[in-house]
């Protein structure tokens, strides 16, 4: 059964003109909404820097920082310079007319460090028996020289009694003549005058065998005789206008020195001969009775 053309026509569904306009309309919008999304991304976020952007941008930052580190460094050093020269100002007004007694006392300082003994509690060295053997030497040559030019006996032994005075441990001398016991119990003052009375005794017993304008000859052994703690005896020969005698001089050592305590002649010993004479006068008479009679012996 052949269907009429027009009857056909009728039956075929017909386009719907929804289906065309909507596809054109939809990528319509789309393509104007893709570049409105471009420029509101670009609103929102800096355009990206390239690498070599970035590197120059890095380069420039590191030199302007050690630029500015070293401007603030200079700045302070300035500060700090401007301080000090204030302060040298300050100080140059307050020491005006000072330094030439900080200069002299700078000096004395350092001159007394120098030449003065080593501090309380350091400990110095125990000096050598050959400085021992040097020291009477030397002694012996000075008794020489000073009998030589002396002009009367008086000036002759003022001399010997000055240069004994930087030989001899008179302290050390006072306390050995007298038993411990005296000693400890006696006071400052009464070690003092007791001291002194014992020194003018020593040198009247030493020296009055010199006599002026005649030659002392002392030949000293170049071996000393040792002793007990760190003492010890350097023996000589003396002769005195043909007068010949044993001296030994006993020594020991006080601030990395030696010094003379003791003179022994022909084997008597001065310590051990005013140690018996001291110990009589003492239990006979008591201390005054001793000081009473060097007194007496010293104004003879």
């Amino acid at each position: 059964m052949k269907t009429h053309p027009a009857a056909t026509q009728l039956t075929r569904p017909r386009p719907s003109r929804c289906g065309s306009w909507l596809p054109r309309l939809f990528f319509g919008v789309l393509a104007l909404a893709l570049p409105l999304a471009a420029v509101a991304a670009d609103h929102k976020s800096p355009p990206a820097k390239s690498s070599a952007a970035k590197a120059t941008a890095a380069k420039a930052t590191a030199v302007k920082a050690p630029a500015v580190k070293a401007t603030v460094t200079k700045a302070a050093a300035a500060k700090a310079q401007a301080g000090e020269a204030t302060d040298s100002v300050k100080g140059a007004k307050g020491a005006k007319g000072d330094s030439g007694t900080h200069a002299a006392a700078a000096t004395a300082s350092a001159s007394a460090a120098a030449s003065s003994p080593a501090p309380a509690g350091a400990q110095a060295a125990a000096p050598t028996p050959e400085a021992a053997v040097t020291l009477i030497q030397n002694l012996a040559k000075q008794l020489d020289e000073i009998t030589q030019r002396a002009k009367n006996l008086d000036a002759l032994h003022g001399e010997i009694g000055r240069q004994l005075d930087g030989v001899v441990d008179h302290d050390e001398m006072a306390r050995r003549a007298l038993p411990a016991a005296v000693w400890n119990a006696r006071s400052q003052k009464e070690r003092a005058e007791y001291t002194a009375l014992l020194r003018k005794m020593f040198d009247r017993s030493y020296i009055q065998r010199f006599r002026p304008g005649k030659r002392v000859q002392i030949e000293v052994d170049a071996a000393p005789r040792p002793g007990k703690e760190g003492r010890l005896q350097v023996r000589t020969r003396l002769t005195i206008d043909r007068t010949r005698s044993q001296v030994g001089y006993s020594l020991h050592p006080v601030g990395g020195a030696w010094k003379l305590y003791d003179v022994v002649v022909d084997d008597t010993s001065q310590l051990s001969t005013w140690r018996k004479s001291f110990q009589r006068i003492l239990d006979a008479e008591g201390w005054q009775g001793l000081i009473s009679r060097l007194q007496r012996g010293v104004d003879k």
